[in-house]
C-alpha cells in the first residue's frame, strides 16, 4: 500500500506519539525587486576626438593664411570641432572674430540635415547658440535653426524640456528668423502650464514672454 498522511498518523498513534499534521509548505518568498534600467544616455552627449592639428587648421584658415579645405574633410573638421571641448573652444573664438560670419557659415554647413544633433549636444549646443549670434543673415545657419526645430518629428516640447536643447531653443527666439520664432513662440504657448513647472522649460517660458 503506498503510503500516505492518513497511514503515517495511525502508525505515529500505535508507537505512542502524538499525531502531527504534515507541516505546511512556506510560500515562496518574494523576489526582490529589480532595479530599475539605467537611462540611456542623453541624444548627442558623446565627445568627438579633436587634434591640435585640426586647431591650427581652424585658425590658419580664418586668418587666410592656410586654404580651407574643402569636401568631406572640411566638414568632418568642423563637426568634430563642434562635438568636442578643446574644438568648441577654439570655434567660439573664431565666432567672436572678424571673420565669424564666414565660420558661422561653414559650421552650419557641415552640419546641414543635424540641426537638432547639434542643439541637443553637451558641447554643440553652444556652438549652435553662437551661429545664431554671428551668423542668423546665413541661409545655411537659418536652415539650422529650422532644421533643430523639426528634428524628433517637430516636437518642440522635447526640444523645450532638454537640459542643453532649451538652450538653443532661447537661442532661437532670440537670433532666429521671425517664422522660426513664431512657431516656437505657438508651441510654447500651447504647452505653457507644463512647461512653467519644468526646471528647464520654463527658461524658454520666461524668454517667450519677455
Amino acid at each position: 500500500e503506498a503510503s500516505s498522511p492518513a497511514r503515517l498518523r495511525r502508525r505515529a498513534s500505535s508507537l505512542g506519539a502524538a499525531p502531527r499534521d504534515p507541516e505546511p509548505i512556506p510560500p515562496p518568498s518574494p523576489q526582490a525587486p529589480r532595479p530599475p534600467a539605467a537611462e540611456p544616455p542623453l541624444q548627442g552627449e558623446k565627445e568627438a576626438i579633436f587634434e591640435p592639428s585640426d586647431a591650427e587648421l581652424l585658425r590658419g584658415v580664418a586668418a587666410g593664411v592656410v586654404a580651407r579645405p574643402a569636401g568631406e574633410f572640411a566638414a568632418d573638421v568642423m563637426r568634430r570641432a563642434a562635438l568636442s571641448h578643446a574644438g568648441m573652444a577654439v570655434l567660439e573664438e573664431l565666432l567672436r572674430g572678424p571673420g565669424a560670419g564666414a565660420t558661422a557659415a561653414a559650421v552650419a554647413e557641415a552640419f546641414a540635415g543635424k540641426g537638432r544633433v547639434l542643439a541637443v549636444h553637451s558641447q554643440g549646443h553652444r556652438i549652435f547658440c553662437r551661429l545664431l549670434e554671428a551668423g542668423n543673415a546665413s541661409a545655411a545657419t537659418g536652415s539650422l535653426a529650422g532644421e533643430a526645430l523639426d528634428g524628433d518629428g517637430g516636437d518642440l516640447g522635447a526640444l523645450c524640456h532638454h537640459k542643453n536643447g532649451h538652450l538653443s531653443a532661447m537661442a532661437v527666439l532670440q537670433h532666429g528668423a521671425p517664422q522660426q520664432q513664431r512657431r516656437l513662440m505657438a508651441a510654447v504657448g500651447s504647452e505653457v502650464a507644463r512647461l512653467a513647472r519644468h526646471r528647464y522649460g520654463c527658461r524658454v517660458v520666461i524668454e517667450a514672454l519677455g
